[in-house]
């Protein structure tokens, strides 16, 4: 086609535009600029030369037309290419030969072509299944890298066992992975029946009664192994039903060895071992030293006799005897005949064994290394403290002996009555009600605003927490009543004129008929 008019102005007033723009987004600089600009180009002559590659060249930009005015931004653009563009990994010296040559190998070969095809697709498909068969080794390899990292008894094991192959015996696959027939029978039996890396389902244990269950929480939340805390904010919120359920806390009386013995005392049929138990324990049920409880109104003479025992650390003194004390109930038993009656805890029997004996055996233990005894007791005059004594070894044993003999009625006294207040309670009818009555420790009173020296002051309160419990529709509730008084007087009096204020009890329980008071 003819050219009716010479573009050569157009293309240069076109190159001049592009290059500005290049120029102000700082794509060249201005020495680019005047290389690149061209304001004389003439129309340029095409020629019809074979493209030939050169060495190290993959492709290069073919200039149609020299001389023309992007014959400078042509070579300006090879150049970039020239260098971003990785080399070839081989190339054509001679077009011209090589289709002259690949003419001669078609024309040579066309009779040969059908075997060419089938003898190709062999080659391919024996690279493909070589390929698989080096890849399933490398998995085969992955997966016994993995089952020999895993320690002997991790039930992983046995999973990847199951993998296996079928046609595999079971000495194979114990070969293989080097492992046991044992193990590999088991892999393979499992397979049989749940399928591939399915997991070994562990034998369900004895299941535990209900009954044996609701023993154990009634035994934790019995009045004699724990004690409701009073705190308004001393509850723990359990989920029964799907529902929130806010618990007073209880705190437990002894620690859960003790318990546990007891309870296997208590409940012949009905046995757990400890660690069921102790996983058995309820939420509200904690221990004394736990966030917000601390044990505190704790009797004397029972306290007095475990420090004692602490002092010397006689569990661990007595170890190695045939019957060691381990307790207060070791050490009472020790005085008292095999199986005590009242008349042995009350110090009324003759046939129980005298303590000299204890004494003795006690004694022996401490002349081993141990001359004075440093130990802490309770000091009663018009308020209790606690104190640091030192005897030497038989003042402290006599001391011990001493506490024993006080403790024994004691103990006994107070085991029965915490039995007749449960048994009471259980028995309870309607129409009956159980009153439980105990002074509190005063009330400091705090002042808003107070100044300095209202700290020295020690005006008081009497708290009187009283809780009664009643049945009603064979369901047993209970009420709580507090009572203030200036009188700090913890007498008889104040006791019987509190309960003539109880007036409450007769609203809440309309046919009260019998009143069942502890104090």
């Amino acid at each position: 086609e003819i050219v009716k008019k010479d573009p050569t102005r157009k293309i240069t007033v076109s190159l001049k535009g592009l290059l500005s723009r290049w120029k102000r987004c700082k794509y060249i600089i201005d020495s680019q600029y005047r290389r690149l600009s061209c304001n004389d180009g003439s129309f340029a002559r095409g020629y019809a030369l074979p493209k030939v590659h050169k060495p190290y060249f993959q492709f290069r930009i073919i200039v149609s037309f020299i001389g023309s005015p992007l014959y400078s931004l042509a070579s300006y653009l090879h150049g970039i290419l020239f260098e971003t563009v990785p080399k070839a990994d081989s190339y054509i010296v001679n077009s011209a030969r090589k289709i002259s040559k690949s003419n001669e190998i078609r024309n040579s070969d066309e009779h040969t072509d059908s075997n060419a095809s089938h003898s190709t697709v062999a080659d391919k498909s024996e690279q493909e299944e070589k390929s698989r068969v080096e890849e399933l080794e490398e998995l085969l390899n992955g997966i016994k890298e993995r089952f020999h990292s895993l320690p002997e008894n991790d039930p992983e094991r046995l999973r990847i066992l199951t993998i296996a192959p079928l046609s595999w015996s079971i000495r194979k696959v114990a070969t293989e992975f080097k492992t046991s027939r044992q193990m590999a029978q088991n892999a393979r039996k499992i397979r049989e029946e749940r399928g591939i890396l399915a997991s070994a389902t562990s034998k369900s244990g004895k299941k535990l009664p209900s009954e044996t269950i609701k023993k154990v929480e009634a035994f934790y939340k019995s009045d004699e192994n724990s004690r409701i805390m009073a705190g308004r904010k001393d509850t723990v919120t359990i989920t029964v039903n799907n529902e929130k359920i806010k618990l007073q806390k209880r705190l437990i009386l002894f620690n859960l060895k003790d318990l546990h013995e007891q309870y296997t005392k208590e409940n012949i049929g009905f046995e757990v071992g400890f660690s069921k138990f102790a996983s058995l324990r309820p939420k509200e049920c904690v221990f004394a030293g736990a966030s917000g409880t601390h044990c505190v109104c704790v009797c004397t003479t029972h306290e007095n006799c475990k420090l004692l025992l602490n002092a010397i650390n006689l569990p661990k003194l007595s170890q190695n005897l045939e019957s060691p004390f381990n307790n207060l109930k070791d050490c009472m038993g020790a005085v008292m005949c095999t199986d005590p009656s009242p008349a042995c805890y009350l110090n009324e029997c003759d046939q129980c064994p005298t303590e000299s004996t204890f004494s003795d055996t006690v004694l022996c233990l401490l002349e081993a290394a141990i001359e004075d005894v440093v130990f802490s007791a309770w000091k009663t005059t018009d308020r209790a403290t606690l104190r640091i004594e030192t005897l030497s070894s038989n003042n402290f044993v006599d001391e011990l002996c001493d506490q024993v003999q006080q403790l024994k009625p004691h103990h006994f006294i107070a085991e029965q009555q915490s039995k007749y207040a449960l048994e009471v309670r259980e028995k309870l009818c309607e129409g009956e009600v159980i009153v439980h009555m105990d002074f509190s420790e005063n009330y400091a009173f705090v002042v808003q605003n107070a100044v300095q020296a209202f700290h020295y002051n020690n005006n008081q309160c009497t708290l009187h927490p009283v809780v009664f419990y009643y049945r009603k529709d064979k369901e047993i509730f209970h009420k709580s009543l507090i009572f203030l008084s200036d009188c700090l007087s913890h007498d008889t009096v104040a006791v019987y004129v509190i309960q003539k204020l109880c007036h409450s009890i007769h609203t809440i329980c309309v046919r009260c008929e019998k009143n069942n008071l502890f104090h």
